[in-house]
């Protein structure tokens, strides 16, 4: 068996480190039951169009992709942001909003290994559906801050990412969605200043530029005031 390897990117748990998750498990699961969320789990394997149709360009290329012995095109979940959408679809549509959905799941990526960072991986996440209203944005904002505090951390900050907000305004410029994946690839790897060169190509108002810039900028630990701030910014794009 000593020819036999772990595969490159994978890794075994220990003891001391299912400890470790476990704990970090149990913390989210008490979150779950605080705040009034209902958990859930989705399969491992999806629809490879379901996934790569909502997920952006960088992710689609990092895909587990295969055919299963039917010859359906399937790929091992990258991230739960499709799934639990599909899942809402599938199984919720009809019910009363809004509706708080938990998960934690272990998802898969083709990255290049890095120190504490694996090929599978676990997420743990806050669904709130149907809810446009200002106090849900705040609710996820203070799960956020309340998991931080739980888990003993002490030096962080929280931002602002949503990625239907950035759509809808980009969709206001005449962005494609197509283009937005593009840009938003970019932005998945750091390439800030990338992305923007490519919007302003296509067309986006040095506006919409400086908005996008000065939502990558907002952080820190006052959730009020990073509402606030964003909304402000957004304020003449009424899609977001």
């Amino acid at each position: 068996m000593t020819k036999f390897r772990r595969l490159r990117g994978m890794r075994d748990y220990l003891p001391k480190d299912m400890a470790k998750l476990n704990y970090v498990k149990n913390v989210i699961r008490e979150l779950f039951k605080l705040f009034g969320y209902k958990e859930v789990m989705t399969p491992t394997l999806e629809s490879f169009d379901l996934l790569a149709a909502k997920s952006g360009e960088e992710i689609r290329q990092r895909m587990y992709v295969f055919k299963d012995l039917a010859g359906r095109k399937v790929a091992l979940r990258p991230e739960m942001t499709a799934p639990i959408a599909r899942f809402y679809i599938n199984n919720l549509r009809g019910y009363a909003k809004p509706i708080r959905l938990g998960y934690i799941a272990n998802c898969f990526r083709y990255d290049e290994p890095q120190y504490a960072r694996y090929r599978e991986f676990w997420q743990g996440g806050f669904e709130l559906i149907g809810s446009k209203a200002p106090e849900a944005d705040a609710e996820i904002l203070e799960i956020a801050d309340f998991l931080m505090k739980k888990l003993g951390f002490k030096d962080y900050y929280l931002k602002i990412g949503h990625v239907g907000v950035m759509r809808a305004f980009l969709q206001a410029e005449g962005i494609n969605e197509n283009e937005q994946n593009i840009a938003f690839g970019l932005m998945d790897k750091g390439k800030l200043q990338d992305a923007l060169e490519f919007l302003s190509k296509l067309g986006v108002s040095g506006k919409c530029i400086n908005i996008i810039t000065e939502l990558f900028k907002l952080k820190g630990k006052n959730i009020d005031g990073l509402l606030v701030n964003a909304k402000s910014l957004l304020k003449d794009y009424n899609e977001a």
